[in-house]
């Protein structure tokens, strides 16, 4: 079973998959993004992070105890700006 796309008027979010890490990446390893997020994760972020926890963290659980959505712009919907959780 995979996750149901969402989309607004704006936005579509999708599943994240180990095929978005690059974008992923571009965006999770620029200070001016991460400094928003929980001091809970590392600066500078470690080499490869990115794809250790795509890969281990994101992808093992989702659809069990977690579900992520990728936020693309309806503009550039092959780009991965961002992710959502719960």
């Amino acid at each position: 079973m995979s996750l149901p796309t969402f989309t607004t008027n704006r936005l579509i979010l999708t599943e994240v998959t180990q095929e978005a890490t690059p974008c992923y990446k571009k965006y999770f390893v620029n200070y001016e993004i991460i400094k928003h997020h929980a001091s809970a994760v590392l600066w500078p972020y470690p080499i490869g992070g990115v794809e250790w926890f795509v890969k281990n963290k994101v992808l093992p659980s989702q659809e069990n105890n977690r579900w992520v959505w990728g936020i693309h712009l309806k503009t550039n919907p092959g780009e991965l700006i961002g992710a959502v959780d719960l």
